[in-house]
């Protein structure tokens, strides 16, 4: 896994929440949000999708993990959000990132390998209080499944205490 360090910038982004096991609950968000972007034609000018994963299911149970699909929007756009979605400010910061490309059945493994192998080895820890994220680089409209290149990341902290917070 070729996996490295980087500074998001916060987003502010439109999202559609879903709870339960990861793979159910990101089908479930992501389906409205495409509905709503299909429905008013503007799926086109979307270029990148974000996916949080608030919960770690290892700690939180399988039905309380929450998931957000989300796109991007304009601050100041926030008034003009339909009223079935919600909007937030994705959290900037440091992230371990890594890049999965292949089936998005196997995007648990590539988290999990992340989160639970390289940040550990790197001699970081997870920080707790942001979510991890997926971003989409592709439509999966227009790019078949395995193809797709999605970004893992991690959020990062260089301290301990970070961690430990959280218990």
């Amino acid at each position: 896994m070729s996996s490295g360090f980087v500074y998001l910038r916060p987003v502010y982004v439109m999202f559609a929440r879903a709870n339960g096991a990861y793979a159910s609950s990101a089908q479930k968000a992501w389906f409205q949000v495409f509905k709503w972007l299909d429905d008013n034609n503007i799926r086109q000018k979307v270029e990148l999708g974000y996916g949080l994963l608030h919960d770690n299911p290892k700690v939180v149970s399988v039905d309380r993990c929450r998931y957000d699909a989300c796109i991007e929007i304009p601050e100041g756009f926030e008034s003009k959000v339909p009223g079935m979605f919600s909007v937030q400010k994705l959290p900037g910061g440091a992230f371990a990132r890594t890049r999965h490309q292949g089936m998005t059945a196997e995007l648990s493994m590539t988290i999990a390998s992340l989160r639970d192998d390289w940040v550990p080895s790197s001699g970081l820890w997870l920080d707790p209080h942001r979510p991890m994220l997926e971003i989409y680089r592709d439509d999966p409209m227009t790019v078949p499944d395995g193809e797709r290149k999605i970004d893992v990341c991690i959020p990062v902290a260089a301290h301990a205490e970070v961690s430990r917070s959280a218990a």
